[in-house]
């Protein structure tokens, strides 16, 4: 083989140079989580993630989307826009729970945090985090 430079110094370097750009991710998105639920009534926050099947002749591209946080037992609002201001639920929601969601859902759909959100939840998922427990993740297959 030729050397072409690349040894495997390098490549370790690069390893490492990954690895802790992944955990500030995964340490950045926890403490948002943290903050979201230590400061809001928000119970859950759910979302799907996938790569189009299809994008007219476009390289297909991973998209995170078609978010549903929660206040209450079938309390939800629904929105596939994070600029959309019609979000409603009855009960205990508040303005600035909306601004700590689209804080939060501008991060996550942040073209940075692609590769971070694919290696955390895999393609083709449904994805909720709730207050009390870890991720649910569910296939999601029908997009596109």
């Amino acid at each position: 083989m030729v050397d072409i430079g690349f040894t495997d110094e390098d490549k370790a370097e690069i390893e490492a140079i990954n690895l802790k750009l992944k955990n500030m991710k995964q340490e950045v998105f926890d403490r948002i989580l943290n903050k979201i639920w230590q400061d809001t009534n928000i119970e859950y926050i759910a979302w799907v993630q996938f790569t189009s099947y299809f994008n007219d002749g476009d390289p297909c591209v991973f998209y995170v989307r078609d978010y549903m946080p929660g206040v209450g037992v079938g309390k939800v609002f629904y929105s596939d826009e994070v600029a959309e201001d019609s979000w409603s639920v009855p009960g205990s929601w508040v303005d600035t729970d909306k601004e700590y969601l689209k804080a939060f859902f501008a991060f996550i759909e942040d073209v940075e945090m692609s590769d971070f959100m694919l290696s955390l939840f895999g393609d083709h998922a449904s994805v909720q985090i709730s207050r009390d427990a870890g991720p649910v993740v569910e296939s999601y297959e029908n997009h596109d």
